[in-house]
């Protein structure tokens, strides 16, 4: 996980290189590639670090795999810390906002900053 003045912005995931790969190795490998950058995008985005941990725990696998080993870093992170992207809603000072369709909107209310 990297990060700029406490706020993650980009997420890597190692995966092994083998000098022969298989074609479920390679296909693995572009996975959790593809993951990692959806990650990395969702961050840049400031979507809250609950609302992304929410979604990977929708994934159906083991609690040791390697998409709940993801979520266990995020989870990691946003405990040290607030979470640098939640901005309370100025209207009803109870929900938070989120981005919906490239707008800031409260979750509680529904208080937009678009209009």
């Amino acid at each position: 996980m990297s990060h700029y003045e406490n706020k993650p912005i980009e997420m890597f995931v190692n995966y092994p290189y083998l000098n022969r790969p298989t074609i479920e190795h390679t296909q693995r490998r572009e996975q959790l590639d593809s993951i990692s950058r959806l990650i990395s995008v969702g961050l840049r985005y400031h979507i809250p670090l609950d609302k992304l941990i929410e979604q990977l725990e929708k994934s159906k696998g083991s609690m040791k795999g390697t998409v709940a080993q993801i979520s266990n870093v995020l989870k990691e992170f946003a405990s040290r810390s607030d979470d640098p992207y939640t901005e309370l809603c100025h209207s009803c000072n109870d929900g938070n906002m989120v981005f919906q369709g490239g707008c800031a909107t409260c979750d509680k209310c529904g208080h937009s900053e678009c209009g």
